[in-house]
Order: C-alpha cells, then structure tokens, then sequence
C-alpha cells in the first residue's frame, strides 16, 4: 500500500463528485444528509460541528452513509474543547459474525490510535489497539487526517504527527458508512471540514 503521512438529520455539501470519488463534501451548502445518533451535530460557519450531550448518556455519534471496501479518506479536523474524536467504520451486514464496530482511528489531544473493537456479542471480548502513537494536537488549531484501507492494510496519516500501520484480516470487508464520535463535555466541540472519499483499484 502507498505510504502516506432520538435520529437527526442535518445538510451538508455533497459537490460534485468526480471519478473515482465516493464522498466529496466542504460543508458550505446544502445537500445529502447525515444521520445524527446521538449527541448534538450542526454545519455552521462552513464546517461540520459536534459534540456530546450528557443526558444522552452515550458518546457523540453521527456517520454518512456510503458503501465502501478499499478506499482513501481525507478530513480536516480540530479540537474546539472535545476530549476523544473517533473516525470509524462498521463491518457491511453479513460480512461478518460480529456485532458492533469494526475499527476506528482514536484521536485524543495527547495520543493516536488505530484501534479495532471488541464484539459486542461476546460478553469478554476487548478492544485491540493495533498501533499507537504520541500526539500533541492544540485546541482551535486545524489538522489533515488521511486515511487508506487496501485489502486487510489499514495506514493513517497526520502531517507533523507521523503515521500508523495496522494489518488484520477483518479489516478487508465492505463498510456501510464513515462513522464519527466525538466525546466531552456538553458544549464541547470537535469540528470537521473537507471530507472526501475516493475508492481505491
């Protein structure tokens, strides 16, 4: 793989997609929907909002759907006050006896992770993390997450930050939708800008 560095709904800018291009959003006007699970989620000022809600009892948890398996996703995205963001992906239905999620990149201020979750159909299972490293992402301040699924190969990529590689078999089957979470405080943000997916031959 080539190295690289309560339902809601709310509007969000689809654009015009090119070839090859799954996803291709900037948030500036309207267009396809997400679905918004918990949490509170608003496109304002140009980007895409998010934050936890205490009385929901549950992590941030908003996603847009669109069928993926080998692809690249890119996303801007900074800490207005927020503690966890999760970047994530469901295994497709069928695609595997397992309830739950399948991996997400975890992004805390101080550390990365690319980590893959337990199912929840087995009372003992545990999530894995498969590779982690040392951050220091400031508040208010913007950064470029890319991100390549090929096959069972899994590389993200933050420009100053590094890279992490993870490499498990699950990881190659179909995904239904980018799934996002942020975790905090009510009123603490995490906030996203720039999403494109594009498949991958």
């Amino acid at each position: 793989m080539k190295s690289i560095l309560s339902l809601l709904f709310i509007a969000a800018l689809g654009g015009n997609l090119s070839a090859g291009e799954l996803i291709n959003e900037d948030f500036s006007s309207q267009g396809p929907r997400w679905t918004t699970q918990f949490g509170e989620v608003a496109v304002e000022d140009g980007v895409l909002k998010a934050s936890q809600k205490t009385a929901d009892k549950h992590i941030c948890a908003f996603r847009r759907g669109q069928p993926m398996k080998d692809f690249q996703l890119d996303v801007d995205f900074r800490f207005e006050g927020a503690k966890v963001i999760n970047i994530g992906f469901d295994p497709a239905r069928g695609s595997l006896k397992k309830k739950g999620h399948l991996y997400s990149v975890v992004l805390t201020p101080t550390q990365w992770q690319i980590k893959e979750h337990r199912d929840k159909a087995i009372d003992d299972s545990k999530d894995k993390v498969h590779a982690s490293g040392k951050a220091n992402f400031k508040q208010g301040e913007w950064y470029h997450l890319t991100l390549q699924n090929k096959g069972t190969e899994v590389e993200a990529g933050i420009k100053g930050t590094g890279s992490l590689k993870a490499d498990y078999k699950d990881f190659a089957v179909a995904k239904p939708a980018v799934v996002f979470r942020v975790g905090g405080a009510d009123g603490k943000e995490a906030h996203f800008d720039n999403l494109k997916v594009v498949a991958l031959p």
